[in-house]
């Protein structure tokens, strides 16, 4: 690796800037639900702000949460509610990705500071922008890692072929087209830099070390849940299935983790220096 530091600590530090506090909604500007309002009523709220939980408060006090479902046709708030003893809590500071995990646990989940409970995080917030920003920065990340193993193993010529060749902008230029005109004016680029996610996941069969060809299999399967993830991650308008989202995504953080900690010492071994440069 490049003196000091090691790519995977640096993608940590990364990782670690995306915070549930980030995500979490306030308890004080939620639509709550009092714990002796009438279950039909409240069920009519939160149907009208189409949420699906919110908290249950008893004079500015949160007592726990509640499933909109659990509120049609209950006795009462507080025999559809879920109570605090029975929820479940994060620190505002843990990870998203830690969240995300949890969410695959309980749908609904506390956010806590030193002053106590602060906000909550449902299944839903998983589609707000700071979570495709974590993931982003992630795939950016494997990009860079893949970028470099290839960049150390597969002759340019190879790597030139493969750039696409169709227009991809108005001026009918095509990504070659404009790497072939880089080169010619003596810009300090490498074919590498102009392939998709897709098109390094085809060449890394043929970068892999043979030491590394038995966890190939392993690599190339996270690799294709990242490329399957992709456009969840890349456009807001692709909306999760919220009756998988949770899980879905904990796959693809688990999948970012396996490959985090695989790719960097391939790069060590090949001997090529990482770009991944802890922030300062």
């Amino acid at each position: 690796m490049n003196g000091n530091f090691s790519s995977t600590e640096a993608i940590e530090d990364l990782k670690n800037a995306f915070r549930a506090g980030s995500l979490a909604t306030a308890i004080w500007a939620s639509k709550n639900v009092g714990i002796e309002d009438k279950p039909d009523d409240a069920h009519a709220r939160l149907a009208s702000h189409d949420f699906d939980q919110a908290p249950v408060v008893k004079r500015k006090k949160t007592m726990g949460w509640v499933a909109r479902s659990s509120l049609k046709d209950a006795e009462s708030v507080t025999a559809a509610m879920t109570t605090l003893a029975d929820s479940s809590f994060v620190s505002s500071d843990t990870t998203i990705g830690n969240v995300i995990h949890r969410l695959a646990e309980s749908p609904f989940i506390f956010t806590v500071t030193n002053s106590g409970i602060e906000g909550f995080i449902c299944v839903s917030d998983l589609e707000r922008h700071v979570v495709r920003a974590y993931f982003s920065m992630l795939t950016s990340q494997v990009e860079m890692l893949l970028a470099h193993v290839i960049r150390g193993r597969v002759d340019e010529s190879v790597l030139v072929e493969k750039i696409t060749a169709r227009a991809i902008h108005s001026n009918g230029r095509s990504l070659q087209t404009q790497f072939l005109k880089a080169r010619e004016a003596g810009m300090d680029t490498h074919p590498v830099e102009y392939l998709y996610l897709n098109q390094l996941i085809e060449l890394l069969p043929k970068a892999l070390p043979s030491a590394r060809k038995k966890t190939m299999s392993a690599i190339l399967r996270n690799l294709e849940i990242v490329n399957e993830n992709r456009n969840y991650v890349a456009h807001a308008a692709k909306k999760l299935d919220p009756k998988n989202a949770a899980n879905r995504l904990r796959r693809l953080d688990d999948a970012f983790e396996m490959l985090i900690k695989e790719l960097p010492p391939i790069i060590a071994e090949i001997g090529i220096a990482t770009l991944v440069k802890k922030p300062t």
